[in-house]
């Protein structure tokens, strides 16, 4: 069975960390309180109430940062939205970027557009130009101009955009997302050949190569995707008629509010388990078991065989009915990457 990638908006733009070290004791009580509860809506509302009361202003902050980041795994953006503004609101310069970025992605993946705008229109502000905050920013408003375009002149001239910070230097870093991007809407063949070509080990790769299924967020809802809207691909003479715009918005709005896609959704929410590690020496693979299986973590080595014939070892760590072991793991200073 093909891995499941849940392709949610913050994935691919965000590396936000729950590790607690740096935390204080106040915090990390809180926190760990709130994961031993039965239920993730008995967290939920745990944080909902305890967080609030922390006295120390930077305890409030970590423990909004950590409830957001909880909320988004669950796909509950709106609510994250909100943490990520209060935490923004007790913090300043670099750090107040990194958060109300977080806070613009949970808004558009809520749909919250006219929010989203108002963020990044704040970003826009206070970011210095160049800098890559200031090209995140960019690249966030022309995400965020494919998703709201009121008309196919303004769908074409954000899809235009897209285009030019595929190839822009100053964009390296999200090359592989906008080809994503490109491909996701209208299906290209030589957006996907350059994709697979210039970013092999990619997830948006393997994605569109189909060694892995896509199960779409609530973000890619919102992105139209009709292969026959686009005649050329983003040529200097590609035009979009209002009635290819039309149908493609009508699509993407049918396929998004079926109740299939939204209990697709509600279904993989949660994901099974969790890899960890990716190693040639099995030695290696069997240190990090010894390790979690030392801190309490259920774990064992899954083996991978490439094409090569090249043998990669990796470790598998099931999540648990509260769906809490993710967040234990992130705690712990793990990285991992959720199986569905």
């Amino acid at each position: 069975m093909k891995p499941i990638i849940f392709f949610l908006f913050a994935f691919f733009l965000s590396g936000t960390v729950f590790a607690q070290s740096g935390y204080s004791p106040a915090v990390k009580k809180l926190i760990n309180s709130g994961l031993s509860l039965a239920s993730a809506e008995k967290t939920i509302a745990y944080f909902s109430q305890e967080i609030p009361k922390l006295s120390a202003v930077q305890d409030r902050k970590s423990g909004f940062l950590f409830f957001a980041n909880y909320l988004r795994l669950y796909g509950k953006n709106e609510e994250a939205l909100l943490r990520y503004k209060e935490a923004a609101f007790l913090s300043e310069g670099k750090e107040r970027i990194k958060h109300l970025l977080d806070a613009a992605q949970s808004a558009m993946a809520s749909d919250k557009t006219e929010e989203a705008h108002e963020i990044l229109q704040e970003l826009s502000d206070i970011c210095t130009a160049g800098s890559a905050d200031h090209s995140k920013v960019l690249l966030y408003q022309a995400l965020l101009d494919i998703q709201t375009a009121a008309n196919a002149e303004e769908f074409s001239a954000a899809l235009q955009k897209i285009q030019a910070y595929a190839s822009k230097k100053s964009f390296a870093a999200y090359h592989s997302i906008l080809l994503f991007t490109l491909w996701w809407i209208n299906g290209d063949a030589a957006v996907k050949e350059k994709l697979v070509k210039q970013f092999p080990k990619s997830m948006e790769a393997a994605a569109v190569s189909g060694s892995v299924d896509i199960s779409p967020s609530v973000f890619w809802y919102l992105m139209p995707r009709n292969p026959d809207m686009i005649k050329k691909f983003l040529s200097e003479t590609t035009t979009y008629t209002d009635s290819q715009y039309t149908q493609a918005r009508a699509i993407a709005e049918k396929f998004r509010e079926t109740p299939a896609t939204k209990q697709e959704e509600a279904a993989i929410s949660i994901p099974k388990g969790y890899q960890l590690g990716f190693f040639k020496d099995k030695a290696n693979a069997e240190k990090l078991l010894t390790e979690l299986q030392k801190k309490g973590f259920t774990a064992k080595i899954q083996k991978e065989t490439r094409a090569s014939g090249t043998i990669y070892y990796q470790l598998f760590t099931p999540e648990d009915a509260k769906g809490s072991i993710g967040l234990k793991l992130k705690a712990a200073g793990y990285e991992t990457f959720p199986i569905f």
